[in-house]
């Protein structure tokens, strides 16, 4: 079995303010030339108190057009 590893970690600023206990943590340099990176995400899907920007949309009734 082959293993993986994830190189670099991309991400919006927005998310970026969730990210807490970031630490980057030294490994055994026979195993990988890498570090490792460990973090928490909290509460970034939790939008209820972001207003959302939804554009108004215009109902007509044709029945009461001329």
């Amino acid at each position: 079995m082959s293993k993986s590893r994830i190189d670099y970690i991309w991400s919006s600023t927005e998310i970026v303010s969730y990210f807490t206990n970031c630490e980057v943590l030294d490994v055994d340099p026979s195993l990988s030339d890498h570090s490792l990176v460990t973090f928490s995400v909290e509460n970034f899907l939790d939008i209820r108190n972001k207003k959302r920007n939804i554009p108004s949309k215009k109902i007509y009734d044709y029945d009461k057009m001329t």
